[in-house]
Order: structure tokens, then sequence, then C-alpha cells
């Protein structure tokens, strides 16, 4: 994990990256074997680097005295990323419930993901 944070005023701005090595999912067999009707093990490749290493770089921000901090934005930009590189016609529906984030980033992501799959 590598955290880099500044609070100013009573606000947090922490920009981190937390990268995962060897990262293995078991088998259980049915829907728990999938991410978003995807199967996990191919959303994990698709994430990870040559190396076999996961990173997830993130950004928690907020005000310290309400402390609701979130890191789905993040890993739903990643995730429709990767679902993008896979060009497998499994990620459409996870894909298209995407394109109705409440983040802006989200939704781009998954709308050129989406492209990727038309090619």
């Amino acid at each position: 994990l590598d955290l880099r944070a500044e609070v100013t005023g009573g606000k947090l701005e922490a920009r981190g990256r937390l990268t995962l090595d060897s990262l293995e999912l078991a088998s259980g067999g049915g829907l728990g074997d999938q991410f978003l009707g995807v199967p996990h093990q191919l959303v994990l490749a698709a994430m990870k680097d040559r190396r076999g290493r996961l990173a997830l770089d993130f950004t928690l921000s907020g005000d310290v005295d309400d402390p609701h901090f979130s890191l789905n934005e993040a890993l739903g930009k990643q995730v429709a990323f990767a679902l993008g590189q896979l060009r497998d016609p499994r990620a459409i529906d996870a894909l298209t419930a995407a394109l109705k984030d409440a983040s802006a980033d989200v939704r781009q992501k998954a709308a050129f993901a989406l492209g990727q799959l038309a090619r």
C-alpha cells in the first residue's frame, strides 16, 4: 500500500495505490465465481499486469468530521476498463448497468469499454 494523505482545513485528500501480488480467488461454483456476470478469474486476469500483480489506484477525499469515504468509484473505473479489454460479450450487461453509475468517470469508462466490445 502506497498512500499519500494530506488534511487541510478538515478536508482529507489521500491518493494511493494498493498492489496485490499473486491474488487468487477460490472457486466456489455458481454465481460466486462471477463478478458482474463475468467469471471472476477472467476479470482478475484482465486487471493484472504481466507479473501477476493487481494494482488499484484510488483517491479518498472528504470531510474528516464526516468520514464517509468509498473506493467504489476508483474500483468501478478500473473494472469497467478491464471488462472492455476482455472483449467478452458476457460483460455487456455489467457495462450497460455501469452507464447508470453516479460517477461520470465510471460511465465514461463503461461507454468506452462497450465500444471496445463492438470492435
